[in-house]
Formats: C-alpha cells, structure tokens, sequence
C-alpha cells in the first residue's frame, strides 16, 4: 500500500508529533508498505532510507501550509494519506478523497485556538464569545476590548477545522479525553491510539 504522511513537522528539527511521525513511517516501511512523508519542516529529502519531500510554505503558516500540502497531495498517488496535525490535516481533507485520509489528533486543536485549552492558567471553560475574550489576554499585542475583534476569527478558524474532520474516513485520538472531547465537537469516526511511549 502507498502510504503519504503529511506533516507540518518532522525531524530533525521536530516536538512529539515529528518524531512520533517519524516511528510511524519507520514502522509502515516494515510492515512492507510504500511510505512518503511530505513536510514544511525543513531537513534532508532521503532520512534514513525514507522519501521526505520537504515542501516551502511562504508567508502566514496558517493559509500556506493547508494549500502547500493540499497541491503535494494532488500529485500523490496515494492509497491513503494519514494527517499529522492542523494545518496538514487541513490540506489533505481539502482533497478529492478525504474517506482515505486518517487525521491524528495529539491536541485540543479543534476545539481551542491555542490549542492547549488553558487560560490565565487554569483548563478553559470552552471556547464561547465570553471565555475567548479572557482567552486574548496576553496573546494579542492590542488590549481588551480592541484584541475582542479577533473572536469573530477564531470561531471561524475552529469552525472549519471541526468541519474538516468530519469529512475525514478516520480520526485517530491519542488518548480517551481528546477522543471524548471530538465526538462532543460532532466529529465521527474517532478510535483511540495512544501515543507510543
């Protein structure tokens, strides 16, 4: 089977999700499938007998990556294409055929911009007009109210995020909470693989 990774990290220069993407590419080609990564991280194209196709994605990450990635994907003849975050799942659900893309989901992602779920130190409450706007406080440069005009933003942005997943054939949680916290968020077709330790 033709398998492409799509990535917006990757070693060497990478957190969790690279190199747990890395052990998932390493562990396909030795179950016998044909593996590509495609990444915006930079790095070599051969690592270590791997295809990595590092990609340059210019300008805001968050409206160059998806597109980059989604124009690689095309040119793929992929059996399936396993998403790795965001902005790559993004980019391969904006395809033709998102029933044969998987979306990992190692953060709260799609349903806090941040992704982390907290604010002014504590777990957020969720993401309505009234938390977003405690939520801006030390992340916008503007001060309240004026950074408030960014809400109407990250509604959309998590709005189409939780849209994408919807049309992916899997969404793979990496543990019980995040798998709890998609499936209230609408989203189908969630298992739970935890992260390898």
């Amino acid at each position: 089977m033709k398998v492409v990774l799509a990535t917006e990290v990757y070693p060497p220069r990478a957190g969790g999700a690279g190199w747990s993407t890395r052990a998932l590419a390493l562990g396909l080609r030795e179950a016998g499938h044909e593996v590509t990564v495609l990444t915006t991280s930079p790095g070599a194209e051969d690592l270590e007998g791997l295809r990595v196709r590092r990609l340059s994605a210019r300008g805001r990450r968050r409206l160059s990556v998806p597109r980059v990635l989604a124009r690689a994907l095309a040119g793929e003849k992929a059996d399936a294409i396993h998403a790795q975050h965001s902005l790559s799942a993004l980019g391969a659900l904006g395809g033709h055929r998102p029933e044969r893309v998987a979306v990992t989901v190692r953060d709260h992602w799609q349903v806090c911009f941040w992704s982390t779920r907290i604010s002014r130190g504590a777990l957020c409450p969720g993401c309505g007009v009234g938390p977003m706007t405690r939520c801006l406080d030390g992340h916008l440069p503007a001060p309240a109210p004026l950074s408030w005009g960014a809400i109407p933003y990250m509604q959309g942005d998590l709005a189409l995020k939780r849209a994408a997943l919807r049309r992916a054939g899997a969404t793979l949680a990496v543990s019980g909470a995040i798998a709890e916290e998609l499936r209230a968020a609408g989203i189908p077709r969630v298992q739970v693989i935890p992260n390898i330790v």
